[in-house]
């Protein structure tokens, strides 16, 4: 049995380690006399991507944790920690360090009722995720200080490139999206290959857009993908393991032939053979071959990737439509072979590129056509904070500080009302 000083220094450790992982994800971390910390995303300067910072840090927790206990099998011990993810304002303490208030205090209790090495949320911070992380409801427990429960979802890992119908998932009407809205639903159904790219600042809804266009395309086959690392063609390899329907990691053999023999199936004699000559870049997208591929010029590398891409992606069908989020994220060399991608293709079919500048895109004019998101005008954004608070009989001071607080970003809009309506302040 350990000491009781070495057991004070361990956990020492052991909570230094985890408040690393929190701080290394942005957060502001203060520690708990309850062997606990509260990590806070958007301290000094609040961001869109808050929510998605702070699942991805208490999985990084929750792996910190796994590789600790492997450690700890040695001496027949095991640590366990639970998190709680709540959004909202909170309170600074006198020294400005400490933090506290409702969204503290809900946190701490959603850590509470987390199951054993579990990670809860609710409901206001899954939609800010908005799919970028797996998760399946855990229920309703009792608000901390409330009479009314409130929904809680618990949060399994990373979501990799997936299959759907389309998503929309729209909490109210679209607002000043009359002209861009049908522009990009008319772009999405092509003759022909095309390349599209929705630009615009963080939250205004690029994605939601994007989903809700996607969604009127019927029985269209969507593939959804998002750069998962800044890695050289990572974004690529996202795309393929949604082809390849690999988001649980690394596809046994079998399944994997079974795959591959249906796409060279879906394509003709020469263009199937030609996939086959190119399964090493397949299996090294997908982080199945053991080494790379020696000998190959970047040049050649990038040639052999649009190909192959291409090829698949045509296997699967006219009138795929491939959905590329957040590619302000993405790595150089997989940006660049997009349009280069487009020009492999022989079947009708679109892909769509959301990101924040168009001026990050490495693409030759006319190669794309570009649609621009831009902040709501004054009396839209009016507009949807009536939408979002409709029954309620609002004056118009709030909803002029609103939309001028918010600079009609509908991100803000949806978190600045979400906030007054917790604290019923409106």
């Amino acid at each position: 049995p350990m000491a009781d000083d070495e057991v004070e220094q361990l956990s020492e450790e052991i909570l230094s380690a985890f408040g690393a992982e929190f701080e290394a994800g942005g957060a502001h971390v203060t520690r708990e006399a309850d062997e606990g910390c509260v990590a806070v995303f958007g301290y000094e300067q609040v961001d869109e991507r808050d929510a998605e910072r702070a699942v991805a840090a208490a999985l990084a927790v929750g792996a910190q944790r796994d590789a600790t206990n492997r450690v700890l099998a040695d001496i027949g011990s095991a640590i366990t920690a639970s998190v709680g993810i709540h959004s909202g304002f909170l309170t600074r303490g006198g020294d400005a360090r400490r933090v506290g208030g409702e969204t503290v205090t809900g946190a701490r209790h959603l850590a509470q009722h987390a199951p054993i090495d579990g990670v809860l949320l609710t409901q206001a911070c899954r939609d800010l995720l908005e799919g970028r992380f797996v998760t399946r409801p855990h229920g309703r427990i009792a608000g901390r200080g409330r009479a009314r429960e409130i929904e809680v979802f618990e949060v399994l890992g990373v979501a990799a490139a997936r299959w759907d119908r389309g998503r929309g998932g729209a909490r109210t009407p679209f607002i000043g999206r009359e002209v861009v809205g049908p522009r990009l639903s008319a772009l999405l159904s092509p003759s022909a290959p095309r390349l599209i790219a929705l630009t615009g600042p963080a939250g205004v809804g690029k994605t939601r857009l994007a989903g809700a266009c996607v969604a009127e395309l019927g029985d269209a086959v969507i593939l959804r993908a998002q750069p998962p690392s800044a890695a050289p063609y990572a974004l690529w390899g996202a795309v393929l393991r949604g082809v390849f329907s690999a988001d649980e990691g690394t596809l046994p053999e079998p399944a994997f032939d079974r795959k591959f023999e249906d796409l060279v199936a879906g394509l003709t004699a020469d263009r199937g053979l030609e996939l086959r000559l190119q399964r090493p870049i397949i299996e090294l997208l997908l982080e199945r071959a053991a080494g790379g591929l020696g000998g190959q010029s970047p040049q050649s590398l990038d040639s052999r990737i649009a190909r192959t891409v291409g090829l698949c992606l045509e296997a699967c069908g006219a009138g795929l439509v491939v959905v590329l989020e957040d590619a302000h994220r993405a790595d150089s060399p997989s940006l660049t072979l997009a349009p280069r991608i487009i020009a492999e293709l022989q079947l009708p079919m679109a892909l769509l590129v959301t990101t924040r500048q168009a001026s990050a895109l490495p693409w030759p004019a006319g190669s794309f056509e570009h649609l621009r998101l831009g902040p709501l005008a004054a009396d839209e954004a009016r507009g949807m904070v009536r939408a979002l608070c409709a029954g309620r009989a609002l004056s118009a001071a709030v909803e002029d500080d609103v939309a001028e607080r918010s600079g009609g970003n509908p991100l803000f809009i949806e978190e600045i009302v979400a906030a007054l309506g917790e604290q019923d302040l409106l």
